[in-house]
């Protein structure tokens, strides 16, 4: 939304006493214990908040923004000997010592918004207000060195870089200018070693890296600075224009790191601004508790890859195949199809947590500009994270299969991991999801199964499949605003298991996107030891090869 209708949409929550914008909490499952749905004021947030009154010139800036960011800045850790130093909590409601366990990210998120403030408006500030600010600032930019975050964790290893710049500059501590430097130049040759982003095709990473990157020419002179971020922003909308699917306006898959299914405001509102043209957000889409507004002006797409964006690019189907990460002695290689109705994307391996969308696909019907297709495993009806799923894509299909994991959390991938991989399971499932207006689901035989929206379908197709020592049972349901094909592992009373004991584990699949007046493939998968520890599933001319053993993530 726009900077006024953000405005007008926080004047609608905001707290009189505090004058801090509220909303009830919707937190991903970790760092914080507030539950869902209770009351909150964020800071990062309250933070946004002070800063479109600033850039607007809201009358309500002497009364409010001083009030504001003076609140925040109590809630940072200033004890230098704590290991908390230098950062925020992300609620007024829940203090650093009750997070779980706190976020050395909000350094970096509420650091750049200081410094954007002082570097664009500190006319309208008190004096005593930006002492106190470029004391906070000094804060977060050594807590931030002090963490030195690696190369790979890209948005905040430039974000942290912007932060630690601007503190350099506004605060004249070459040091911190210095470490700058280096800092984005490991971002930039990172990113050319692997091929992209290890937070690869992220509609919420990418964003955040656009702005951030975006932010930087606003409160960074250094020309090293602003040379190295102009090489990461034409690489970013590059991998953006990859994956923009123009006649459902939705970003295809695979995605690294991802919150919701349908393209974000906040992203839909910056590709806009970047491309010089409007990205319309799908009917569904309007969720006022992701009201957010860009705070800087983006810097543009460069002019080479506007053409990714135009509906010209697909007038026949195309592929793209790009190497994602290198990690080891492996490699995540991306497919993303598309033509113009449909788009599948998938990545040849990844663990199954909840920010993941292994496999992707979208397409438009006459009832909805885009229904999404996606797969799940779940641990009583969450993202489990304990499990890999590996394929093999070639156009509009993918064979895929999974395994399990002995390094990897429940609900998070490292947060809540144990020592060993002990889980207690009412139900164990990989579940289909087909979600939009007027879709349906049905058995087309023992084996197959089809999502159907509009003029195309998914047509699953399975084999046998077992989880210790039982078959895995298939059934078609329904979910809010769609429907589901589940592969049940273990449904009944309470299953506790250690990963390691389980040996034979089978589960595989395929899937392909077609019309509905196109015969679905009547080839059936095959699947054929290899060794004890494994097997191969084949189908048409895909073939996968899998552990049927726990394994480490990076083995």
């Amino acid at each position: 939304m726009d900077l006024q209708a953000y405005l007008q949409h926080c004047q609608t929550s905001l707290d009189p006493q505090t004058s801090l914008p509220g909303q009830a909490f919707k937190g991903p499952g970790y760092h914080s214990t507030v539950e869902q749905g209770t009351w909150v004021h964020h800071t990062r947030e309250s933070m946004d908040y002070a800063l479109a009154l600033l850039i607007s010139d809201d009358p309500q800036v002497p009364n409010r923004v001083p009030k504001i960011i003076n609140q925040v800045l109590d809630q940072q850790e200033t004890n230098p000997t704590k290991q908390t130093f230098g950062i925020w909590p992300w609620l007024f409601e829940e203090s650093l010592d009750e997070m779980s366990p706190p976020d050395w990210n909000w350094a970096d998120f509420i650091g750049v918004r200081i410094a954007q403030m002082l570097k664009c408006h500190s006319d309208k500030l008190p004096d005593e207000l930006i002492t106190r600010m470029k004391t906070a600032l000094d804060h977060a930019a050594w807590s931030i060195f002090r963490r030195n975050m690696h190369a790979g964790y890209t948005n905040i290893a430039v974000m942290g870089a912007g932060c630690t710049a601007a503190a350099g500059e506004l605060l004249k501590e070459e040091r911190l200018l210095k470490y700058a430097q280096i800092r984005l130049q490991n971002v930039v040759d990172h990113v050319a070693d692997n091929g992209s982003f290890v937070e690869y095709n992220s509609p919420n990473y990418s964003i955040v890296l656009l702005e951030e990157l975006s932010r930087i020419f606003v409160f960074c002179e250094d020309p090293l600075i602003r040379a190295l971020s102009h090489e990461l922003l034409d690489k970013a909308w590059q991998v953006v224009g990859e994956h923009y699917h123009p006649p459902t306006h939705q970003w295809a898959g695979p995605h690294a790191r991802c919150y919701q299914q349908l393209l974000p405001p906040l992203a839909a509102q910056i590709i806009s601004e970047g491309i010089g043209s409007r990205v319309p957000l799908h009917p569904l889409n309007h969720d006022a508790t992701q009201a957010m507004a860009a705070m800087v002006p983006t810097q543009p797409c460069p002019q080479e890859h506007l053409s990714l964006f135009l509906q010209d690019k697909i007038s026949c189907p195309i592929s793209v195949r790009r190497q994602f990460v290198k990690q080891h002695n492996r490699i995540q290689t991306g497919t993303t199809w598309m033509n113009d109705t449909a788009t599948l994307g998938s990545i040849n391996i990844e663990d199954t947590w909840n920010q993941r969308r292994p496999v992707l696909a979208y397409w438009k019907t006459p009832s909805d500009p885009a229904v999404s297709l996606r797969v799940r495993m779940l641990h009583d009806d969450y993202d489990f994270s304990s499990g890999m799923i590996r394929t093999q894509q070639q156009d509009h299909r993918i064979l895929m299969a999974w395994n399990l994991l002995n390094d990897r959390g429940d609900t998070h991938i490292s947060l809540d991991r144990t020592e060993k991989p002990i889980f207690t399971f009412s139900e164990l499932s990989v579940q289909w999801e087909l979600v939009g207006i007027d879709v349906s689901v049905e058995a087309i035989d023992e084996h197959r199964f089809e999502l159907i929206a509009g003029d195309y379908r998914a047509v699953l197709h399975t084999g046998f499949a077992s989880f210790n020592g039982k078959p895995v049972t298939w059934e078609c349901g329904k979910m809010e605003r769609g429907v589901t094909v589940k592969a049940i592992c273990h449904s009944g009373d309470p299953l506790t298991v250690d990963l390691r004991d389980i040996t034979d584990f089978k589960l595989a699949c395929a899937l392909e996107i077609i019309p509905l007046d196109q015969n679905a493939s009547l080839e059936k998968l095959s699947i054929e030891p290899v060794n004890e520890t494994g097997y191969i599933v084949q189908w048409q001319d895909l073939s996968v090869q899998v552990p049927v053993v726990c394994q480490a993530y990076l083995d």
